[in-house]
């Protein structure tokens, strides 16, 4: 499944850890933990990660990641 990035990006299109945490069920370390090593898709709005919603929805739809 492959989401289409929007035409226009607004604030709503960009999740804080927090945000993304709850939206994939797990907790904001392991949203800062996936950052760190690269894992998930994100991009620094200043020093704060931002996760793009589409490129999070299609990530964990072709995650290979252990349940």
């Amino acid at each position: 499944m492959v989401i289409p990035k929007p035409d226009k990006i607004c604030a709503d299109d960009l999740l804080n850890a927090i945000q993304t945490a709850k939206l994939l069920g797990v907790s904001k370390d392991t949203i800062y933990e996936l950052t760190r090593r690269k894992e998930i898709p994100h991009r620094y709005v200043g020093k704060q990660p931002r996760y793009p919603v589409w490129l999070i929805i299609d990530w964990f739809h072709n995650w290979k990641g252990v349940c």
